[in-house]
């Protein structure tokens, strides 16, 4: 069974996006060790690793099993209602692992898309959602400011362990260590059948670099989590804010392949 399009629905009030212009800063939060805060213009980035994993063993996290990301897409419908759709398609796993490919050989990290084709994809969405502690967004983050007035973002992930399903373990190869769970949040649509569905597209083909009618999601959350196959171990998380660029996107992971190179050459010397 071929990993198509699927939707789960959130309904909630209608909420007014801020404008993201500027974000000087971050605040550290989260049940483990922060490990990165980073914040420009145009994004802020928070990281956290786990406690129960010493820095200098992390070179033995380099081979990850990429699941398909989620998407959750806010369409408004002309009642001015929000609601919030689930996607995950084949489509998004090979964009996601194109843009980590572009840098994660400098870092001697490998990608390796997990084998999904044949699991039921209500599953794999199933089973992303019950990675994340929240279901955030533009609002609720740009409301929750240190005195500072700098937003604070939290760690994404549950304090783990996860179960992750038989399944899900099978479908990653045998060379990997860990899954790599992506989530991207902010993207507004107006609601239609066919229009989700360009969208959606549009969103997969500026990520490979496509000539779509989207190139940026405007204001966006990325979430990412590596988990550890053999035990549910959540190893390192993070979120970032941002206008969506697409570059920024996948900045949101660079962290880790960081992590893993410096503990690699610690390892050497």
């Amino acid at each position: 069974m071929s990993l198509k399009t699927m939707k789960t629905n959130f309904h909630f009030p209608l909420i007014a996006f801020f404008s993201l212009a500027f974000l000087h800063g971050c605040q550290s939060t989260g049940r483990v060790p922060l490990n990165l805060t980073s914040c420009t213009t145009t994004h802020c980035l928070e990281t956290f690793q786990s406690d129960i994993i010493p820095q200098e063993d992390f070179w033995r996290f380099d081979s990850l099993a990429v699941l398909p990301p989620s998407i959750a897409l806010d369409e408004r419908d002309l009642n001015g209602e929000v609601t919030q759709e689930l996607y995950i398609n084949d489509e998004g796993q090979t964009a996601l692992i194109e843009q980590l490919d572009s840098f994660s050989n400098s870092y001697q990290v490998t990608n390796i898309p997990a084998q999904t084709d044949e699991i039921d994809p209500q599953l794999v969405l199933q089973f992303e959602q019950t990675i994340w502690a929240d279901s955030p967004t533009i609002e609720s983050i740009l409301s929750s400011k240190d005195r500072y007035g700098k937003p604070r973002l939290s760690n994404p992930t549950l304090a783990g362990p996860v179960e992750i399903p038989a399944e899900i373990s099978k479908a990653a190869p045998n060379n990997t260590c860990c899954l790599l769970v992506t989530r991207l949040s902010g993207w507004q649509h107006t609601n239609s059948a066919v229009g989700t569905k360009i969208a959606v597209n549009s969103f997969f083909a500026a990520l490979t670099g496509g000539v779509g009618a989207s190139i940026t999601l405007g204001q966006a959350i990325s979430d990412m989590a590596v988990i550890r196959i053999d035990d549910g171990a959540i190893l390192w998380s993070g979120r970032m804010l941002s206008t969506g660029h697409i570059s920024q996107l996948r900045t949101t992971a660079r962290d880790y392949y960081l992590q893993v190179y410096e503990s690699k050459i610690a390892n050497q010397m």
